[in-house]
């Protein structure tokens, strides 16, 4: 296998990819650090991002990503069948702005692939993943000392300012769990590390932490069968990993009871209402609820789906009246309710088929013969996928803005590690079209909301979104 940390010569390819790198970075940072932005405007930077990157990849030579010819045809079946849900659909403006904004995260995986070969990115994108994370738990950790210290009232959404709802920090650090752990096994990965190795294991714990602490069952869950999964597929090979993972996690576990039992405790708080107070929710019944709406949808629209984000569409189902939510937090049950049937078993099929091959390139016997770094990075990538996969069908890990920029990231890493022969090119001509037709399409229905959400007047600051859909009032409805 190639040592991706290896830069190859620079080309058009590698320079593109480059800055699209930098760019969902940089998009990811702001999204995710960022509380005096609003959910709106971080959807504005991701959308911004996408269109740049969009329109770099007609720049140069498509990425050859080895696509079989059945997966061809299962995405542009896929297309087909989305531009008919789209048109279908009650409000085909709300329905073509969610299609085309899926089809940016599908292609910004690719540009974005190439840049891993160089050394460079990699520091890059470590650096900055700490960076997030050392401002996320300087925030947490600010808030957390000024309320327990005053014994005001608070929820545990105020832990996290940049967050709108503590779900959202969720649906992305389910993504960089692995990450940070492998940050810890591999000394060179961070500049200086075995001089600061007490700081990044701090940040790691606090990090995990704030995990327990935003006490999600759902998260928790993902996580843990996350890593059941990539043992059962690669054993051995992922012992190191796990042991620094199951370190941080029993630590980030401690810390949070410390902090939120025994130090309440002593400062003569009651930990009992601190502890309440982290809670969101006791039951699932109202998850039972928003899958029985898109179950319901399902049933009565099976072919076409009721249309890209149109689960937010008002007044679809008997069941609104008690429903207060524009997405059915299931991934699965969200494609299948907009989208229809038969895209979601093309969607279904290509995860599938992607997953075999991955697994058929890399498992327990193809890792025991490889460098141990790239053993813990393809493993390290895999835990993040299937994770975010299964959290997502809890939550809405491929509805908000960060989650979705976080997973285009990790997914361009897992391309390009699949692709470690050098790179093959070739000129497309069909999708310079298709992007061609896409991009004005894409500014063209945007721009009108995107310039409301800029210039309107605010003269309160929303703590907590209760509807979020692509817009923080995700409600669809004849205006």
């Amino acid at each position: 296998m190639k040592d991706f940390n290896t830069p190859s010569n620079a080309n058009n390819i590698q320079i593109i990819a480059l800055i699209s790198g930098i760019l969902a970075f940089l998009a990811f940072t702001v999204t995710s650090t960022q509380p005096l932005f609003d959910f709106d405007t971080k959807r504005i930077v991701e959308v911004i991002s996408l269109s740049i990157i969009l329109l770099c990849s007609t720049l140069k030579k498509t990425y050859n990503s080895r696509q079989s010819r059945k997966i061809r045809y299962a995405l542009t079946t896929l297309l087909i069948l989305g531009i008919g849900s789209c048109l279908l659909a009650n409000s085909p403006k709300h329905a073509f702005i969610e299609a085309i904004t899926f089809f940016c995260l599908i292609i910004a995986p690719y540009q974005i692939a190439p840049a891993w070969q160089y050394q460079k990115f990699n520091l890059y994108s470590a650096l900055t993943l700490f960076a997030i994370i050392l401002i996320t738990e300087t925030l947490f950790l600010s808030r957390y000392f000024a309320y327990v210290f005053s014994s005001a009232n608070f929820c545990v959404h105020d832990f996290f300012p940049a967050f709108a709802n503590v779900r959202f920090f969720n649906q992305f650090q389910i993504w960089t769990l692995p990450f940070v752990s492998l940050a810890l096994l591999d000394n060179k990965l961070l500049p200086h590390q075995a001089r600061y190795s007490h700081l990044t294991w701090t940040l790691a714990t606090v990090w995990w932490c704030l995990f327990f602490t935003s006490d999600s069952r759902g998260a928790v869950i993902a996580a843990v069968s996350g890593f059941i999964f990539t043992i059962a597929v690669f054993k051995r090979q992922e012992k190191n990993l796990l042991l620094v993972t199951t370190k941080l996690a029993l630590s980030g576990f401690i810390l949070s009871k410390l902090l939120f039992s025994l130090l309440p405790a002593l400062l003569n708080h009651n930990s009992g209402t601190l502890l309440k107070s982290l809670a969101i929710r006791s039951a699932t019944h109202d998850r039972i609820l928003l899958w029985q709406k898109a179950y319901q949808l399902i049933i009565e629209n099976p072919f076409f789906g009721v249309g890209p984000m149109h689960y937010a569409w008002i007044g679809y189902s008997t069941l609104e009246d008690s429903i207060k939510n524009n997405h059915p937090h299931n991934s699965v049950l969200q494609w299948g309710a907009e989208w229809g049937i038969p895209s979601l078993l093309i969607v279904l099929w290509i995860l599938l088929v992607a997953l075999r091959t991955w697994l058929a390139k890399y498992n327990a016997k193809t890792l025991a013969n490889s460098p141990e770094h790239q053993a813990n990075v393809i493993i390290a990538v895999t835990i993040s996928v299937v994770s975010a996969f299964i959290y997502s069908i809890v939550s809405g890990v491929i509805v908000m803005p960060t989650s979705q920029l976080t997973g285009v990231i990790t997914i361009s890493m897992m391309i390009y590690l699949y692709n470690s022969s050098p790179m093959k090119t070739d000129t497309n001509k069909h999708y310079i079209y298709l992007v061609v037709l896409i991009a004005p399409t894409y500014c063209y229905l945007l721009a009108p909301d995107i310039k409301a959400k800029l210039t309107e007047k605010k003269d309160t600051i929303e703590v907590r979104q209760e509807i979020p859909r692509f817009w923080s009032n995700g409600n669809i409805f004849h205006r």
